[in-house]
């Protein structure tokens, strides 16, 4: 049970990691749908949990929502298409992440339990530190690409600039719509 939650998890997370940083990509049926996917497998899961005894079975259970979480925050994070919305996807998975570590902790005693949260704890400061960082370099790249595209887009209006009437406005058209302008 632990190794089918844990990639599920990791499959999760990957996902995070995956999503495209600015382009919307998803559609509002494809989000639904994915949200519905989400719920379907945390049931699926969930009652596997059944099987289990008191202290396996919250674990199992904080196990499925984070996953549940996860996939949940990925879909919102691809249907807004917005860094931002990929940061807060990534701080929304590595909290999930956290809690289920959290009830892992729970069954253990001594010093055994005081380890496990203070990795629990290391490794949720380490995966927001890592998502703001990874939208900080997300916005650089993002206006860096804008940049690019203005510089571009310039120039070709410069050589729209040879043409005249309708010949010169599809021209323009054609450049604002190349590089988004």
């Amino acid at each position: 049970m632990k190794l089918t939650m844990k990639t599920l998890l990791a499959a999760a997370l990957g996902a995070a990691i995956s999503l495209p940083a600015a382009a919307a990509s998803m559609s509002k049926s494809e989000y639904q749908e994915a949200k519905r996917a989400a719920e379907a497998q945390y049931e699926v899961e969930r009652s596997r949990c059944k099987d289990y005894s008191h202290d396996d079975r919250e674990v199992c259970v904080k196990q499925a929502k984070a996953v549940r979480e996860a996939a949940e925050a990925n879909a919102n994070a691809s249907y807004k298409g917005t860094v931002e919305a990929r940061a807060e996807g990534k701080e929304d998975v590595a909290k999930a992440e956290y809690r289920a570590q959290m009830e892992r902790c729970e069954a253990l005693r001594g010093n055994e339990h005081e380890l496990c949260e203070a990795r629990a704890k290391a490794d949720r400061k380490k995966a927001e530190a890592d998502a703001k960082s990874e939208a900080k370099v997300d916005i650089t790249e993002y206006r860096t690409e804008k940049a690019k595209d203005k510089a571009d887009y310039k120039v070709a209006r410069a050589e729209c600039d040879k043409f005249a009437g309708n010949v010169k406005d599809r021209c323009v058209a054609e450049a604002k719509q190349r590089y988004q302008q």
